[in-house]
Formats: C-alpha cells, structure tokens, sequence
C-alpha cells in the first residue's frame, strides 16, 4: 500500500527548502518515516554530519532574491570576503535600494598591521560607496555585535544577511546565534531558498548565495573550492619578477608581462603557483596595468603590481581578470 505524503510545512534549517518526501531527486527530501523530527532535508544532513557534498539548483534567481529584498522595509547586510571585492560584487551590492551595509568578512585572513580606516576610504573611492562599510571575522568573532547595534540605530528588527557563495553568511548567522545549526560548508548553492531566524527581539533571514558569472573553479571541484576558502591567516607572496618570467596558477592559469617588477598575492596559501619560462601553444590577451594596482582574479583573490606594465593572460580564462587601484594605497 502506498503511504499517504504528510503534509507539513518545514523548511531545511541548512538550505532553507521545504521539505519533502515524494521526490528524492528534488530538493527538501526527507524520508518519509524521518520528516516530522528532521531538522534538515537528507542532502544537508548527509553535508552536515558525513561530508557529503552534492550541488543542488537554485530555487530563487539573483534578482529575484534582490527584487524581494528591495520590496520589504527591513535592514540588509552585505558580505563580500575579503578576496572577493570586486566590480561583480561591488555591483550587486549596489542594487540593494534598501538601508544596507557592506560588511567585508573573514577580515582576520588578511588583515594584521593594516590600516582599516584606510582601506575602507580606498574602497569608498575605488568602488564610488557612500555606504556603511564594516569589518568583521565571524570566526574571531570580530565586530560580530555591529551587526545588532546598526539594527538598533536604524530602529530595525528585521534584516536580510546577503551575499556571494562562500562569502560566510551562514558562519555569520551561527556567531549571532551562538550555535552551529544553520549549515556551515564551502559547497556553492549550500542555502536554497529564504531562512528566517529568530535571534533575541531581531528576525536574521539567511538567503541564497548569489553565484559569480565566471569562477576559477568548475562545477564539482570540490577540493579545489575548498583550498581556494582559507580558513587560517593568508600570508601574502612576494615577487621580485624577472624578465619573461610567468606564473602558472594550479596549472590553468598563465600570467606573463609583469617585466621587472615587484608583485604580491593575495591568494589562498594552499593555491599552488608555479614560476615558469616556456609557454608552447599558449593564445595571450594583453591588459594594461598602471602603477601600484590590483589585478583582481574573479573567485581566487588578487595581485598587487607595483609599476606599470602590459600583463598577458590566457585567453580561455581572460574573463576572470579584471583591474582596481590598489587597496592598500
């Protein structure tokens, strides 16, 4: 005999699905024997307590999710990762109408004898923003309670936590919450639909991670996305470079033309970079680079350049590279 679908209404605290138990090729599936005491769908429960990652679709599509934001009279919370400013992100954040804040997380992976009020006017200038910028480390739980002091300025007790994949909002969520039950993982699309949280008087609402046009990863690497995620302090790598000299990037991607110049990543430490002479079958695009800038690599982190000079990119991976004044000044 075929047994009757229960019909309740919950939704996944990992991805925010409802859940289900008629499908276990869609989203929210839960068996149907689980489904009333489960708190995740099977896919995030499987992530959560055995590592097992599976990339699910997207139920809500980026501007759906910032049509809904713009619509509502609540707060909104940006979070870009320190190594994920960029003009992609900067822009999405930009199209948030509500009041907001950009809040750049994991900022304890890169910052130590750095000025931040300087970088956050560097940031105002490059990026043209007139917002509230903060930093913050959910994991040092750094500045975490700015976030309820801003709501408390504002006379706001509703806000949306926004942002790209990976860019640490679940992390965020758990700090404010004290606990770890909104799922925590370096898969993309980890959160699927809306997640309300109740948090002393405030209402958190976890929503979807916005995805980048174009990544350094593939669908699927998962241990590449994990090393491209530091979790410890990013040392950045210093190069004095030599003449036609190049840097090949986890063998995907080639970067020559610095000529004699001083360069510095900020990358992953666990990202290997190789320098080498000999580029055989190799089609270049060409980018002109002025003086102290930062070649930005889409989804990796960035390079500081010193002196000016043309940089040569292979040209299947071009359109992750784009160029800013530097940061740092």
């Amino acid at each position: 005999m075929k047994k009757e679908s229960t019909i309740i209404i919950k939704k996944c605290l990992g991805c925010g699905s409802v859940m289900q138990n008629e499908d276990n090729s869609k989203v929210g599936y839960v068996p149907y024997e689980h489904i009333e005491e489960a708190d995740y769908c099977q896919r995030c429960f499987k992530l959560k307590n055995y590592n097992e990652k599976v990339m699910n679709e997207v139920l809500v599509d980026e501007n759906e999710v910032i049509d809904i934001v713009n619509k509502s009279n609540k707060y909104a919370f940006f979070l870009v990762d320190f190594l994920n400013i960029s003009n992609e992100t900067i822009n999405t954040y930009k199209k948030i109408s509500i009041d907001k804040t950009l809040v750049i997380s994991k900022s304890d992976l890169i910052f130590r004898d750095i000025k931040l009020d300087k970088v956050k006017e560097n940031l105002k200038n490059i990026y043209n923003l007139d917002d509230n910028i903060i930093f913050l480390s959910s994991k040092k739980n750094y500045n975490i309670n700015t976030i309820f002091a801003i709501l408390k300025k504002n006379n706001k007790k509703s806000s949306y936590i926004l942002g790209y994949t990976n860019a640490g909002k679940s992390t965020l969520i758990n700090s404010l919450k004290n606990d770890n039950q909104i799922l925590e993982s370096s898969v993309p699309n980890t959160t699927l639909d809306f997640i309300n949280i109740k948090i002393n008087d405030f209402e958190i609402i976890d929503t979807p991670g916005f995805n980048l046009k174009n990544t350094f990863y593939k669908d699927k690497e998962y241990e590449l996305i994990k090393k491209m995620n530091p979790v410890y302090f990013v040392s950045p790598m210093n190069y004095q470079v030599k003449d036609n000299q190049i840097f090949l990037i986890e063998d995907r991607l080639f970067l020559k033309g610095f000529d004699n110049n001083n360069i510095t990543f900020y990358i992953s430490n666990l990202i290997r970079i190789k320098k080498i002479y000999k580029d055989e079958d190799i089609i270049y695009k060409e980018i002109d680079i002025d003086d102290n800038s930062d070649v930005v690599i889409s989804s990796l982190g960035f390079i500081n350049v010193k002196k000016k000079c043309k940089l040569l990119v292979n040209e299947e991976l071009f359109d992750l590279i784009n160029i800013r004044k530097s940061i740092f000044n």
